[in-house]
């Protein structure tokens, strides 16, 4: 399912170019992208600007089509300046024309930075890695501020019309701090925020930044942190540090790190000797390496600290800012994730005739010391005859299905770890799935060797039968001149031709011509509908064998501007076949229609129609016929014969 409020953008965009987005699965073996913020750690003073960009990397074929993306901001903490797509950002077109954007929009009141692109026509999804978006932000206040890119406001969308789920990638944040001071030198944490699991061993940078002269002779400083969160490793004063002296003997390294865990702190000492100058700029103080020790989120924050000049008199407090870091650290017991992905069906007879099956996998994440567990998973009994269940890493499952409640209470018995990061718990195949499942996870339980149990997270997922779609493509032509609108089957492996009515307002437009697509040479007739300024467009085309293609051309209508207006296309009475001559009548459910007042307003009817519109002559470009065919008309087939279009196309296929 597409995410709450940005949905009606991104099928904006997504129609745009006559796709429609479908959920699909990650393919085994694909590496993750990742979406991150650079510079990940930012340090600036009251009132100074800085840039940072939206990277997208790691992007595999067949690559990224369009994107939606929200980057929040502390709006007590940051100003957003100004925000822009950059030249030769990720999705730059072969064909300059062939790119769309909305935004990037600041919306300082509600902190974010919102910003919307697509590709257009034949352009291929864009792949490697690029910047998606540059934003300048100026510090407003003393403080933190996240820069957080949310999964719930992000959308991918790839060359097919696929909707790439969030397990496809990875999103990345950053963070600012803003010192209380106008200028000055700065001593700060990066990164300024870390998220660990229990057991895990991560490092913390100790930098200082804007050291004028004569600059810093000798320091010391303890790094606080919560001993019953964080266990200290290790510390050092790397080579290569901010006080690297001249002469190499002319330095003393009084504390290179000394970990206290009782009291949670880490002191640092050093001083430089004899003539060498001060240290000016900027560099890398010390490391410190810490280990998760248990659940919690632990502050990192300086103490007992003092900065001496070479005259050596120290520096004042006022003369320089303290930054500050957290942490925190996941319980193992909310690190493990019993999960469901998400499956497709390609439409086939087997579908309509309730002989497709699909297994699925439950998965275990972060499973080493898993041994066994239990679920409910919950599906829906209406377009499914049966489910089973079968092994998995763990062992044979005992398992019982309620039918009339729709789920299945499984139990794997297990007294040995997995060892696996990542496990099945079983595998449940579905029988006779004709149309949407959704399968929700309910009570996971998981146990250790040990028999100690913890309750996971959970990722329910589905099984989507990719029934064709009809989707109208857009264009743009000059009054007089015939603009080619292509009407697109998705999913149309097994289809080997059509039928179809549409309806259009005769004064605005006519049909001159209507070309082949994949499916042969059409029979097409225009006549009246009965209705002033109506007529009917009736298309048909057959072949002896399926198209064997995802997406394939039902046929390519030649239209003309008259006058000016608007017309809709009205797609009705649409049939498809296969190759055995199986008829499915197309029944036209709603597009989604944006609520005026959004990014923009679309020309649709309240039926969620096609609009044509044909706009009054402009002084240097004369009459256009703007053709706005931002609908996507998702039609799901239903096995119904018709019996005239069906001895028609039995009479073309003999």
């Amino acid at each position: 399912m597409m995410k709450k409020g940005i949905l009606p953008l991104v099928l904006a965009l997504t129609v745009l170019v006559g796709l429609v987005a479908v959920r699909l699965p990650l393919t085994s073996g694909s590496s993750l992208m990742e979406v991150s913020v650079s510079p990940q750690d930012v340090f600036v003073d009251l009132g100074q600007s800085f840039s940072v960009d939206i990277n997208i990397s790691s992007v595999q074929s067949p690559g990224v089509y369009s994107y939606q993306l929200c980057l929040y901001y502390d709006n007590t903490v940051l100003k957003a300046l100004s925000a822009q797509i950059p030249s030769n950002n990720f999705l730059t077109p072969m064909n300059p024309s062939n790119v769309f954007h909305i935004g990037p929009t600041i919306n300082q009141s509600a902190g974010c930075v919102t910003c919307c692109a697509t590709l257009l026509g034949e352009e291929p999804g864009k792949t490697g890695s690029g910047v998606l978006v540059t934003v300048q932000f100026m510090g407003l206040a003393a403080g933190i501020s996240l820069l957080e890119l949310r999964e719930s406001d992000f959308i991918l969308v790839d060359s097919s019309g696929n909707e790439i789920l969030s397990n496809q990638y990875e999103l990345g944040s950053g963070t600012v701090s803003v010192s209380s001071r106008l200028a000055g030198i700065n001593m700060f944490l990066s990164p300024s925020y870390s998220t660990v699991k229990v057991g895990q061993f991560f490092s913390v940078n100790v930098n200082i930044a804007g050291v004028p002269s004569p600059g810093v002779y000798s320091y010391g400083f303890c790094l606080y942190y919560d001993n019953t969160v964080l266990q200290g490793a290790s510390a050092q004063i790397p080579s290569g540090q901010f006080f690297e002296p001249i002469s190499p003997s002319e330095i003393l390294i009084a504390d290179p790190g000394t970990i206290n865990q009782t009291q949670g702190q880490v002191h640092f000492e050093l001083s430089l000797l004899s003539d060498e100058p001060g240290a000016t700029g900027s560099g890398v103080l010390a490391s410190v390496q810490f280990t998760g020790l248990a659940g919690g989120t632990s502050p990192l924050e300086f103490g007992d600290v003092y900065l001496v000049y070479p005259n050596g008199s120290r520096l004042l407090s006022d003369q320089y800012s303290l930054g500050q870091a957290s942490v925190w650290v996941v319980p193992v017991s909310l690190t493990q994730r019993i999960s469901v992905g998400d499956y497709s069906l390609p439409f086939h007879s087997n579908v309509m005739l309730g002989l497709a099956n699909v297994t699925v996998d439950v998965l275990v994440e972060n499973a080493s010391n898993v041994a066994g567990g239990s679920f409910e998973i919950y599906f829906d009994k209406r377009p499914v005859n049966s489910v089973s269940l079968s092994p998995g890493d763990f062992g044979s499952p005992s398992y019982s299905v309620d039918y009339s409640d729709g789920f299945a209470n499984v139990t794997i018995a297990g007294s040995t770890a997995v060892n696996k990061d990542v496990a099945t718990l079983a595998k449940i195949t579905c029988y006779g799935v004709r149309d949407l499942i959704l399968l929700r996870l309910q009570n996971g339980l998981l146990n250790d060797e040990e028999g100690n149990t913890f309750a996971p997270l959970t990722k329910d997922g589905s099984i989507t039968v990719l029934f064709p779609q009809i989707t109208i493509s857009p264009c743009i032509v000059e009054a007089g001149s015939a603009a080619n609108v292509s009407i697109v089957v998705l999913n149309a492996e097994n289809m080997a031709g059509f039928s179809m009515n549409m309806t259009f307002n005769s004064s605005a437009i006519s049909v001159a011509h209507v070309f082949p697509g994949d499916f042969g040479v059409p029979v097409a007739d225009v006549t009246d509908s009965g209705s002033s300024d109506w007529s009917v467009l009736s298309v048909t085309s057959t072949s002896a064998s399926a198209v064997g293609k995802t997406n394939a051309t039902l046929a390519v209508l030649s239209c003309v501007g008259i006058d000016e207006g608007r017309t809709f296309f009205y797609i009705q009475n649409m049939e498809l076949s296969d190759e055995q001559g199986n008829l499915w009548n197309a029944n036209i459910f709603q597009s989604y229609l944006l609520p005026h007042g959004g990014f923009w307003g679309l020309p649709f009817d309240d039926g969620g129609h096609v609009a044509v519109s044909v706009v009054p002559e402009y002084p240097s470009t004369g009459i256009f016929l703007v053709c706005l065919l931002l609908g996507s008309i998702s039609i799901m087939m239903k096995k119904k014969p018709s019996k005239k279009w069906s001895a028609h196309a039995k009479t073309r296929n003999q």
